[in-house]
């Protein structure tokens, strides 16, 4: 919790200070668009981001699940503990 506040507290900061800056030249109409561009940068990430596997296994698409565990295994180079994945219908 202690960095969910201090990360609030940084943007709260960040925020006041672009809305300084911008409002008394351009309006509150360009703070909007200038407070929305890291929102709309996460949409880069959206293809790369994987589904999750508990998601998968709930849907009873167990192989999509054990593929998307064995990616990321391999992305944090450890081996996928040993056993059977079942659905938990």
């Amino acid at each position: 919790m202690i960095m969910f506040y201090a990360f609030w507290t940084i943007g709260a900061i960040m925020e006041a200070s672009l809305a300084w800056a911008v409002m008394p030249s351009f309006g509150w109409r360009w703070l909007l668009a200038l407070s929305s561009l890291p929102s709309f940068s996460l949409l880069l990430f959206y293809p790369v981001t994987l589904e999750s596997p508990r998601y998968l296994c709930m849907k009873g698409r167990t192989a999509n699940s054990v593929h998307v565990l064995e990616t990321m295994a391999r992305v944090n180079r450890v081996a996928l503990p040993s056993g059977r994945l079942v659905s938990g219908h």
